[in-house]
C-alpha cells in the first residue's frame, strides 16, 4: 500500500524543479527520501530518484533526476507523491492521518448514524470532517470536544457534536 505525501502544483523553472504541496505534518520528511512514486493525473505510477529538496513554506520544491526541461516536469504537474505506507513518518498518540479516517462511518454518542467521512478540510486552526449521508453534508470541527472515539479497527467515529452544529 502505498500513502500520498505531496501534490504536484506546477513547474518552476525551466530546469524541471515541481511545486508539491506537501500533505505531511512533517514537510523535512522529504530531506530522508531518495526515491519517491509520481502517480501522474493519468493514474500511471512512476519511480523517480530524488535530486534535491528546497523548502519555501508552505511548499517543497524538488528537482528529480530525469526530468530536466520545463516540458518533461509539466507532464508530472497534478499528479501525486506517494511512498511506501512502512516509510511513513509515527504520529503522536490520538493523530490519524487522513487515509486512516477517511472512510469511517460516523455514530453520535447515542448510536445514530451520522454517515461517512468522506473529506478533512485543514482550516489551519482545526480540520473539520465532512460527513455525508442521504444528500445531506455535515461539517465536524476535529476538536476533542467533539470527536470522543476513533476506532480504526471497527472503521467508526463517535462524536459529541457542538450545541445547534446538527440539523437532525
Amino acid at each position: 500500500m502505498s500513502i500520498t505525501i505531496g501534490t504536484i502544483l506546477k513547474t518552476v523553472g525551466l530546469q524541471g524543479e515541481l511545486k508539491v504541496s506537501p500533505l505531511t505534518h512533517s514537510p523535512q520528511r522529504f530531506d530522508r527520501l531518495q526515491d519517491v512514486t509520481i502517480k501522474t493525473k493519468e493514474g500511471q505510477p512512476q519511480q523517480y530518484r530524488i535530486e534535491r529538496v528546497r523548502y519555501a513554506f508552505p511548499f517543497v520544491y524538488i528537482k528529480l533526476a530525469g526530468i530536466s526541461s520545463l516540458e518533461e516536469a509539466q507532464l508530472l504537474a497534478g499528479g501525486a507523491l506517494l511512498i511506501p505506507d512502512e516509510e511513513r513518518m509515527p504520529l503522536p498518540k490520538g493523530s490519524y492521518y487522513h487515509f486512516e479516517i477517511e472512510g469511517l462511518d460516523v455514530f453520535l454518542e447515542n448510536g445514530t448514524r451520522l454517515g461517512k467521512l468522506e473529506q478533512i478540510l485543514e482550516t489551519g486552526s482545526n480540520d473539520v470532517y465532512v460527513v455525508k449521508q442521504d444528500g445531506k453534508e455535515y461539517l465536524i470541527p476535529a476538536l476533542a470536544s467533539v470527536v470522543k472515539e476513533i476506532n480504526l479497527k471497527e472503521g467508526r467515529m463517535i462524536i459529541r457534536p457542538l450545541q445547534g452544529l446538527l440539523e437532525l
